[in-house]
């Protein structure tokens, strides 16, 4: 009998559970010997990067480990040295400042003496007391019930206590005996540190080994993740508290307070435990300012610039110096600092931080702790069109509105509709096919879509984006409702970019589509489909239109993110001529290209060089027309394609009459199998006609080849060729990267081409001398 998913999920989470109760367990009951490995690793962490400094700078690598404890502990030394000093200084003061707190204490005895409401219920109380002391005072019971009255000149019995005469050794653990535990500590967490530093390496595999599973890669991902965020933040967190603790230090000595070096530097020190850090920082400057002055100026003084410094210090400095972030909410951080002080005491504080960043880490990278990254990290626990989804399933439209308004006001209308509004919808069609959305929720979202694109286009969209009489773009859904939606969202679209449309419903019939298009002066027709069913039907209802309308110019969009433009458009190659878009702002460009562009327009084909004999000599020379595979021109393909992150990449030759591929990458099947295409409608000829670079950013806005129509069969876009130069300097071919949208390329970009071009044909000349 199988085991099904809801048991094996429960299964699941009772081992997590158990495996978690264990670990919290461990933590606690092991403390002793646990926390302070803790806190070496994390010094560890803080004096590692030092280490790899020394050593990049040619020192030796036990040098450099002997090098950094030595800085270590003289900084250390230096600090607590200069704090004692600090300390003596102000138990000598102290005595003098005893007058002026007597001063304070009958001052504000003074002001609160009166005949005020809680001083009288102070007085009651107090009475009260007093009453019920005599009165007990007078009558004890004894234990037959009678009363005893105690005699009134009893007097307390005079006890005199001795103690115990001690030896010399007993004395003296008696002095030490509080300060053996933290210095054995303290010794110990100093002999742990300096062990990980001489077996870091060694240590790293270990815990990788424990921790992998057999998957190495993704081990070392996490500890090297851990590793970053915490030393970043131990170094982020000194110089924030650096920059806090040093004003300190310098308003203090301004305002009067003594010792304002000490204070300054306790307060950097402080800092490092969250939360209760600055509170301590500030409590013994406040306790001075209070002592040292009659009045009460120094002490407000003091106050307004620890809240001054520590406003400035979360708002300003924090956000500017971290930069990124450790990945764990603010939320979070409060209870684990609440956890970890439970579980270690001060230690726990103190640590709280840097252990909380391990844990989410291990919740990024172990599926089954996936939960713990949700609930402690920084990274909102739903996408931005989950969000909007959700509100959607709430039949919350305020929530949907102000969801979407925030994603507006930080992004483009089209990346609104592309990346928030269809991804929801999306989300949508997918519940209902799977019968997982209620009826009641699929209307909310029909009926309130609408609504809501007329309320953002009113408040975010200029006036003159509104529909006009005469409609160039008609919209038509492939199959049903939420096909109209999509179609909805781009007449929207298509109106911001000022094009006029129409759109016809959902429950027309093809035929009456097709006659709304021969009466009215339609120019393109888009097919709005919504996955993951609406493809098929909006291939055959584009086939049926362009039989109907022959020469008509259809697009069909998928509104998809996950979708393949180039899949789907080899899909529609045999049935139909229309071009496949995947987000709405590729199909406006599109719509925008065909209106732009007359169908009477030609595309432009290549020149022919004048000295075209002699390149096809160098062609057939370097016998660059065979079908032969070589590893050579395939890891220039490979490799083009990776570095550029393109679908499409070609070693493209060009014969008399014809472009041969050589090498490609991403292909589609039917282009691959015939490894060449017809040369007067190749990119790639303009490359040799030029003997030059040669790139188009947007070929549907580029009138020489808008109507090619091998560029448009295939839905490319964007082509970067550059051209394979023999050692007679005759072009016999480019090296381009091809996409199916819209992109540019950087002078750094078009160089690297050119040099995988130049390396590229260097091969192929020295394997022709080889041969001859």
């Amino acid at each position: 009998m199988k085991t099904t998913r809801p048991q094996a999920a429960d299964q699941t989470f009772l081992i997590t559970t158990l495996g978690l109760t264990a670990a919290i367990a461990i933590l606690y009951l092991a403390k002793v010997v646990i926390m302070p490995v803790a806190v070496a690793v994390m010094l560890a962490f803080l004096l590692a990067p030092l280490v790899t400094r020394l050593q990049r700078y040619g020192v030796h690598r036990v040098v450099a480990i002997i090098a950094t404890i030595a800085i270590a502990f003289s900084i250390i030394t230096a600090i607590a040295w200069t704090v004692s000093i600090q300390v003596v200084s102000l138990a000598e003061q102290l005595p003098r400042y005893e007058e002026t707190l007597r001063g304070k204490i009958r001052q504000i005895n003074k002001t609160h003496h009166g005949d005020s409401p809680l001083m009288r219920a102070g007085d009651v109380v107090d009475n009260l007391r007093k009453e019920l002391r005599t009165e007990d005072s007078e009558e004890h019971p004894s234990h037959d019930g009678n009363t005893v009255t105690p005699p009134k000149d009893s007097r307390p019995i005079e006890v005199e206590i001795r103690s115990e005469k001690q030896n010399f050794i007993e004395s003296t653990a008696k002095i030490i005996g509080p300060f053996v535990g933290p210095l054995g500590t303290t010794a110990l967490i100093a002999i742990f540190v300096i062990a990980i530093l001489f077996q870091r390496e060694d240590l790293r595999e270990r815990v990788i080994q424990l921790i992998s599973g057999g998957r190495l890669n993704m081990a070392t991902e996490a500890i090297d993740d851990a590793a970053k965020r915490v030393s970043r933040y131990l170094l982020m967190q000194l110089l924030v508290n650096a920059t806090y603790g040093i004003p300190i230090g310098i308003g203090l000595y301004f305002i009067g307070v003594p010792n304002a070096f000490l204070w300054g530097l306790l307060a950097i020190l402080l800092r490092f435990i969250p939360y209760l850090g600055p509170w301590l920082a500030a409590f013994f400057p406040l306790v001075l300012a209070f002592a040292i002055e009659p009045g009460w100026s120094k002490l407000f003084m003091t106050l307004g610039l620890f809240l001054t410094l520590e406003v400035i210090s979360n708002n300003v400095i924090e956000p500017w110096l971290y930069g990124v972030s450790t990945g764990i909410s603010n939320f979070a951080l409060m209870v684990a600092a609440v956890f970890w002080t439970w579980l270690w005491g001060p230690v726990g504080l103190f640590l709280s931080t840097p252990l909380t960043v391990c844990v989410v880490v291990m919740g990024n990278y172990v599926p089954s702790l996936k939960f713990i990254s949700v609930l402690l990290g920084s990274v909102p626990a739903l996408k931005p069109h989950e969000r909007l989804y959700q509100r959607m399933l709430a039949m919350d439209y305020d929530e949907m509105l102000t969801v979407s308004q925030q994603y507006i006001k930080d992004n483009s209308f089209m990346e609104f509709y592309d990346k928030l509004l269809i991804p929801a919808l999306n989300e949508a069609e997918a519940d209902r096919n799977s019968g997982d959305l209620a009826e009641i929720r699929q209307t909310f979202i029909l009926q309130n879509t609408p609504e809501l694109l007329e309320e953002l286009g009113d408040e975010f969209a200029p006036e003159s984006c509104f529909e006009s009489d005469t409609a160039n773009v008609l919209l038509v859904p492939a199959k049903d409702d939420i096909d109209e939606l999509g179609a909805k969202i781009l007449a929207w679209a298509m109106r911001l970019n000022g094009v006029a449309t129409k759109i016809h419903a959902a429950t027309s019939l093809p035929e009456e589509c097709a006659d709304l298009v021969r009466k009215e002066d339609i120019k393109v027709v888009c097919i709005s489909a919504v996955p993951p069913d609406a493809f098929i039907p909006a291939r055959q209802l584009s086939r049926r239109l362009s039989a109907g309308c022959p020469g008509l110019k259809c697009l069909i969009g998928v509104w998809s993110q996950t979708a393949h433009a180039n899949d789907l458009q080899r899909r529609m190659t045999k049935i139909s001529e229309a071009t496949v878009v995947t987000s709405i702002q590729d199909a406006v460009s599109s719509a925008q290209m065909i209106m732009n562009v007359p169908e009477e327009t030609h595309f432009e084909s290549a020149p022919i060089p004048e000295d075209e004999s002699k390149r096809i000599k160098e062609v057939h020379r370097l016998n660059l027309l065979t079908n032969e595979p070589s590893e050579v021109f395939d890891n220039i393909s490979r490799t083009l394609a990776k570095a550029f992150k393109v679908p499409i990449s070609l070693v493209s030759i060009i014969d008399s009459d014809r472009q041969f591929w050589k090498s490609h990458f991403g292909l589609p099947e039917d282009l691959a199998m015939a490894g060449e295409s017809p040369r007067e409608t190749s990119v790639c000829g303009h490359v040799v006609a030029n003997n030059s670079a040669f790139v188009i950013k947007d070929i549907a806005k580029d009138k020489r080849f808008a109507n090619n129509p091998f560029l448009k069969s295939r839905g490319i876009r964007f082509y970067a060729g550059v051209p394979l130069r023999s050692r007679a300097g005759q072009a016999v071919g480019s090296l381009c990267v091809i996409d199916v949208k819209p992109r540019t390329i950087t002078e750094t970009e078009l160089s690297l081409l050119e040099s995988l071009a130049d390396k590229l044909m260097q091969e192929v000349d020295k394997k022709d001398d080889n041969v001859n």
